[in-house]
């Protein structure tokens, strides 16, 4: 489930070049940075 809640198909691993949401990077954009742990 993206950010936004939209749902897609799982992957092993992202395709390179693969369209992000312009929604799902705003909220990406607006979290707080992560820690190590």
């Amino acid at each position: 489930v993206a950010l936004c809640g939209e749902v897609f198909p799982v992957t092993k691993s992202p395709k390179p070049g693969s369209p992000v949401c312009p929604e799902c990077k705003e909220i990406f954009e607006s979290l707080p940075p992560g820690g190590k742990d």
